[in-house]
């Protein structure tokens, strides 16, 4: 029998994957089938949404003393 745990955690590594890379509205859902006697399939569904990329960041620090840290 297939361990329900394990699969969310996966689920949850897999969102987390995704938002590292700028998906940070991604939903992966999971299904669970019964395959019979010692055997089960698991299908996941990823919906990735729009990615988010950063071009340059830039600040301006008017205080020397943090700028320099």
């Amino acid at each position: 029998m297939l361990d329900s745990t394990k699969v969310n955690q996966s689920v949850s590594r897999m969102e987390t994957y995704l938002e590292n890379k700028g998906y940070f509205n991604a939903k992966v859902d999971s299904k669970i089938e019964d395959g019979g006697e010692k055997k089960s399939k698991v299908n996941y569904n990823v919906d990735l949404k729009d990615q988010k990329r950063f071009g340059d960041i830039s600040y301006s620090i008017s205080d020397s003393r943090i700028d320099s840290i």
